[in-house]
């Protein structure tokens, strides 16, 4: 697994974090708590979006990047 990244949408009130590189998605599917899985061919779950995200406390549009 490459670099994770993590995607704060204030405006669309989403929480995206990527796991490996989104041209893999293949089928998305979503969760009865609002959550968004996206699987690659094989079934492993690349992507992960919450939907209707609300951080605690003040936040602003960014991307943070972490892992190896």
């Amino acid at each position: 697994m490459g670099k994770i990244k993590a995607m704060h949408d204030t405006v669309g009130r989403t929480l995206t974090v990527q796991l490996d590189e989104t041209a893999k998605e293949h089928v998305c599917g979503e969760t009865a708590d609002k959550v968004i899985l996206m699987p690659d061919r094989h079934g492993e779950v690349i992507d992960v979006e919450m939907l209707q995200y609300q951080p605690i406390g003040k936040a602003k549009d960014r991307a943070i990047y972490a892992g190896a």
